[in-house]
């Protein structure tokens, strides 16, 4: 963090210190982000603020301690527990094995009454939990009540992407209305896991087995191209994956 701030030079701090500004100002009261037409929040939206804001705190933009918070807060309450415990195992980056007897809990698009949990959703909201974590804990602000929360909300989230593990055939993402989204599906598993710093998911080394799929599948023109018939944001999608171009928390 740093280091990084350091390099920076006073047109990019400035611009960085604008685009948090922006994104901190358009949190809605429920503490999620949603489309510029207003409304309740979704986690497709929040997911993007929140490595938007993860990003400017590693540039060394300060981010007010209730922005974090209050987004936690939310997806925290909107998981949907399973009723039945199942045993999760994880494997660490640097080598660490834990396991776990937990209900895996799921997250969808805006909440339980909307649609069902998907792969995507709750992988994004895997992700925000853990930007959330790292930063409150950065900011001394981390009591033992919410720690003990989101701590069990992550192992969860692992537990449920664990029990439908799949990287060819996703359940349905992101909006209940649109087909999979696919590559979607492995940005927001690559950006919880990498976070997360699990090499290891169950008996899935996840990174391996998505490697394999999108090397299969890439087009001669060099384009991944999926459901939504996007090949832009597919590419981009799948090389980012390709790249883990993101540091654990």
């Amino acid at each position: 963090r740093t280091l990084l701030a350091k390099e920076m030079n006073q047109g990019d701090k400035a611009l960085a210190a604008q685009s948090a500004k922006a994104l901190v100002d358009a949190q809605g009261k429920d503490g999620m982000w949603t489309y510029s037409g207003g409304g309740s929040g979704d986690l497709s939206n929040t997911h993007y603020a929140l490595l938007g804001l993860k990003a400017a705190s590693r540039l060394g933009v300060r981010i007010p301690t209730s922005t974090w918070r209050s987004a936690l807060e939310t997806i925290l309450s909107l998981g949907i527990s399973g009723d039945v415990d199942i045993t999760i195992k994880i494997t660490r980056h640097w080598g660490k094995t834990e396991e776990r007897r937990c209900k895996p809990i799921g997250w969808c698009y805006m909440g339980p009454k909307y649609s069902d949990a998907t792969g995507t959703m709750t992988s994004a909201a895997l992700t925000s939990i853990a930007i959330c974590r790292s930063e409150l804990t950065r900011q001394d602000s981390w009591g033992e009540s919410l720690s003990k929360r989101a701590i069990e909300a992550e192992w969860g989230a692992l537990a449920w992407l664990e029990k439908g593990f799949g990287l060819r055939s996703p359940p349905p993402e992101g909006c209940w209305f649109h087909a999979a989204f696919l590559f979607y599906y492995f940005f927001s598993l690559e950006r919880s896991l990498i976070l997360c710093g699990i090499e290891q998911l169950g008996s899935h080394n996840w990174y391996l087995e998505g490697a394999a799929y999108l090397l299969q599948t890439q087009r001669p023109d060099g384009s991944w191209l999926g459901p939504q018939h996007a090949p832009v944001m597919e590419t981009s999608f799948a090389l980012l994956f390709l790249k883990r171009a993101i540091l654990p928390v």
